[in-house]
């Protein structure tokens, strides 16, 4: 157990995650997640995983995840590499854009209204100053491969994807399921090539737009860590247009 809100308890966490990651392996992209914490390993743990039980839970529950991003941050930064370093947490608090963290929407369900929350999501969180922001592109909960709405619902999803400040595939699909083995189940297949060759062709397409788009990327971030966030609502640029709001 260590305090994360403590300058020591970050350091000697992130000295071992160093010595046998970084070190060890060069592992310098991190995806923290499951930050909040999860405490199902611990169920009766949940108040000392909150700055060891000194405060309520849900006084600092939020800023926990954060926390671990800057403690992130500062690993990479004492090797000199705190401006190459990718973290990607499946939370945040307002303040996490000073070091560096990314966010995705977390483990949402696979269905053409989560899609449409994901809009609101993502200008919501620009507006709080988080600019490295994205989804579980399909969802994560659930998806049925052989289900002609399913493989409309995620060329949808790369449609809006494509478009976002980070881009990535990954969730957890339903069917067609696959057999168990002496390492436990898994999720059915979620690549590119096992969709039918129409969704394939459309999320191909998603993807080459999005790789002609590098360029362009790349200065969006840089004006992001600069000087405003980008991806913001229409009322924010346009306020004195009624219907923009």
């Amino acid at each position: 157990m260590y305090d994360i809100f403590t300058e020591a308890g970050r350091k000697m966490m992130m000295d071992n995650v160093l010595q046998h990651y970084f070190f060890a392996d060069g592992i310098q992209v991190w995806w923290l997640d499951c930050p909040e914490p999860c405490s199902r390993s611990c169920p009766n743990g949940a108040p000392f995983f909150y700055n060891s039980g000194m405060y309520p839970e849900n006084m600092v529950g939020s800023m926990f995840p954060s926390m671990l991003i800057q403690a992130t941050y500062e690993a990479m930064a004492s090797v000199n590499l705190s401006h190459e370093a990718v973290m990607l947490s499946r939370s945040a608090w307002a303040g996490a854009q000073r070091h560096g963290g990314a966010v995705w929407s977390g483990d949402i369900a696979s269905t053409f209204d989560s899609l449409a929350q994901q809009i609101r999501a993502g200008l919501n969180i620009a507006m709080s100053g988080i600019y490295y922001w994205t989804t579980d592109i399909g969802g994560y909960h659930g998806g049925d491969l052989t289900d002609p709405e399913f493989e409309e619902l995620i060329v949808r999803w790369f449609q809006f994807g494509a478009f976002c400040p980070l881009f990535r595939l990954h969730g957890c699909r339903s069917k067609p399921s696959i057999p168990g083995n002496e390492c436990g189940g898994t999720c059915a297949p979620n690549e590119l090539w096992a969709y039918s060759n129409a969704s394939q062709a459309g999320m191909e397409k998603m993807i080459f737009i999005r790789e002609s788009l590098r360029d362009y990327v790349f200065e969006q971030y840089k004006m992001a860590a600069e000087t405003v966030v980008p991806l913001m609502p229409l009322f924010i640029n346009f306020p004195r247009i009624p219907t923009r709001r």
